[in-house]
């Protein structure tokens, strides 16, 4: 959320996708929608207007703990180039969407388990090729996880 907070326009260019996000803790969750709101309003905001916006609505002790809890993080800065932040936020939502899916399998498979149905069974087919999905687009941005030993030089 912080990268959101500082470049705005990611909000209005990102707002569907951080609609449907669903995040863990609920104060995060809150300035999430409040941001989406604000920035749906205003799309042509800026970070500083946008801060001062969640101070004055009642977020500043949540806005202020996200800011210091990523300020080592540079591609959340105020500084950081807009495409890298851009990037970095599409990767960020893809792998809160792959911990969703990977839930609703989890949570297929155990249905199916229980039922044994063939409603049950599409159920979890589909929620594990969203799985997969999700893992083969990570691949394709975070490149293999073991790209192997590389070139044997000669002594």
């Amino acid at each position: 959320m912080a990268l959101v907070v500082n470049h705005p326009v990611l909000a209005s260019d990102k707002a569907e996708d951080l609609a449907h996000l669903i995040l863990q803790s609920h104060s995060l969750d809150k300035l999430r929608t409040a941001i989406i709101d604000h920035a749906a309003a205003r799309p042509d905001l800026d970070a500083e207007e946008l801060k001062r916006h969640l101070n004055q609505t009642g977020y500043a002790g949540t806005l202020q703990t996200l800011l210091d809890r990523t300020r080592d993080k540079k591609f959340t800065l105020p500084n950081a180039d807009l495409a890298q932040a851009a990037g970095a936020l599409s990767h960020l939502i893809g792998l809160l969407r792959e911990r969703d899916t990977r839930r609703e399998r989890d949570e297929a498979a155990r249905k199916l388990g229980e039922e044994g149905t063939a409603e049950s069974f599409a159920r979890f087919d589909s929620a594990r090729q969203a799985t997969l999905d999700g893992e083969s687009k990570r691949r394709d941005i975070d490149g293999p996880d073991d790209a192997g030993p590389g070139p044997v030089r000669p002594h």
